[in-house]
């Protein structure tokens, strides 16, 4: 048997255990990346949900001025242009009236700061936490048994194709550079 045989046999071999490790790097890829969904599919169900939902809506009226209107007061001007905006994005044209703002109205505030939470206490969930502007959403939910599930985005569509490419990867590189040496051992014999 001559020397470009056994370089020859030696990638495939070489190849064989690349595409090997490249499954094993694949399945670790993909095992995090279907986890990321699961998070994600977990969080978007709880957030959704009719409990969550009522919560977030009572949150959003304590700080509706038509609905409580002896809880702000009007400014003095109105806000130039460019308005100030409150936690929800509407013109800062009433300010609280901290003097008759209710304890729930106070609780919210201080829910919202994220340190907190809101509490719910209902269905398995125990706290909600909000976002800031822009997007006001939920991004944090503590159950009742102690987890915490956080907003997590969805896996990208090449999260689920990266892991198809490792194998090939892993059985092409090793092979390649030992049919490469091949060539160049060839060459160098022939002459």
């Amino acid at each position: 048997m001559n020397a470009k045989e056994g370089i020859r046999r030696l990638g495939i071999v070489t190849g064989i255990l690349g595409g090997c490790v490249g499954l094993l790097a694949a399945y670790a890829y993909l095992t995090e990346t279907l986890a990321q969904r699961h998070e994600h599919e977990e969080f978007k169900r709880i957030s959704e949900s009719p409990t969550v939902q009522k919560e977030i809506e009572s949150i959003y009226s304590l700080f509706d001025p038509k609905r409580h209107p002896d809880w702000f007061k009007p400014l003095a001007p109105p806000p130039p242009k460019g308005h100030l905006y409150d936690y929800f994005g509407n013109p800062l044209d009433v300010l609280p009236n901290q003097e008759r703002a209710s304890s729930r109205y106070n609780e919210a505030v201080d829910a919202l700061s994220e340190s907190k939470g809101w509490a719910v206490n209902s269905n398995g969930i125990d706290k909600i936490y909000m976002g800031r502007l822009p997007n006001r959403a939920v991004t944090k939910i503590d159950k009742a048994d102690g987890t915490t599930i956080r907003e997590i985005e969805a896996p990208p569509v090449k999260d689920y194709l990266f892991p198809l490419v490792l194998p090939i990867l892993g059985f092409l590189l090793p092979w390649g550079s030992f049919k490469t040496i091949a060539w160049i051992v060839s060459g160098f014999a022939k002459s």
